[in-house]
């Protein structure tokens, strides 16, 4: 849910976005020219899955959404696929993110940037998930990190290794409500915080976020937030506000969802979204699932 996962942001799973999902764990900005579809990496989550906060950078640093996926922090009464909203005993999930969609949708005309994969154990619980990135064809992704998941004495922990740096984070988990907590990574190299905070709706959906990066110092350099809003007859949400400190002065920005191609257990296998101040700029998400 690292590229503007939105988000990825992924909130995933029932996406937003992209992708505010912070992939990688912090906002991390490569010192380095990057080709018009590389990413500025927050160190995601979520955005983001996994999981880090992906934000997309292109000339017009258009990527808007943020895909949901989040992890409940302790072992309360959801799971990690109820807040995806995911139906069924999924085991494995596998998500391909696209850009430059047509207005056909057919992804061999569109750019696959980013896949996500998820490996859920049979409580419903998120085991593990390894991200993906390219500008080209599925063969041609390199793997970008890998994160590990356990509960130790009922407190959720975290291990995240990127591949391009060699490094490895330890995600904290801060429960702060019934319905709300916190993912904070540390990154050990430039000192940058990542703190984001999930707010989870009454069927334990993750329909909030808020993302914050600060320098070691603990001056803010970066906020991105974003907000689920009007669900359809199956439970997901069909409309989504985002904004970025970093972009339009924070102004607040529309998407919408629209989900199609769902299997036997009621899982959408295709997400378009939809940036309706910029309606040409439009993401796909195609899903793939395994069950026990």
């Amino acid at each position: 849910m690292i590229p503007l996962l939105l988000a990825a942001i992924v909130f995933s799973g029932q996406n937003l976005c992209l992708s505010l999902r912070m992939k990688g764990g912090d906002f991390r900005t490569r010192k380095r020219t990057m080709n018009p579809h590389r990413r500025r990496s927050i160190k995601k989550t979520i955005f983001g899955v996994n999981i880090y906060l992906n934000t997309y950078m292109n000339y017009e640093k258009y990527l808007f959404f943020f895909l949901f996926i989040g992890f409940s922090c302790t072992a309360q009464q959801f799971t990690d696929l109820q807040e995806q909203g995911k139906k069924g005993n999924v085991k494995k999930m596998v998500i391909e993110n696209y850009l430059n969609v047509p207005a056909t949708y057919n992804k061999d005309s569109a750019m696959l940037y980013e896949m996500d994969i998820f490996y859920y154990n049979k409580a419903g619980n998120i085991d593990s998930t390894i991200t993906l990135t390219g500008s080209g064809k599925k063969e041609d992704l390199k793997k970008l990190q890998q994160s590990t998941l356990n509960t130790l004495k009922g407190q959720k922990q975290e291990i995240i290794y990127n591949y391009h740096t060699k490094q490895i984070d330890t995600v904290q988990y801060v429960k702060l409500s019934d319905s709300s907590y916190q993912k904070i990574i540390h990154n050990k190299i430039n000192g940058q915080t990542t703190t984001t905070t999930y707010y989870l709706d009454a069927d334990y959906l993750a329909y909030k976020m808020s993302a914050l990066l600060t320098d070691s110092a603990g001056h803010t350099l970066l906020t991105q937030g974003s907000e689920r809003y009007n669900k359809d007859s199956r439970g997901l949400y069909k409309n989504a506000t985002f904004s970025f400190s970093d972009m339009d002065n924070g102004a607040k920005k529309k998407g919408a969802m629209v989900y199609s191609e769902f299997d036997k257990h009621e899982n959408p296998g295709k997400v378009i979204l939809t940036n309706l101040d910029k309606p040409n700029k439009i993401e796909m998400r195609i899903f793939e699932y395994q069950y026990y």
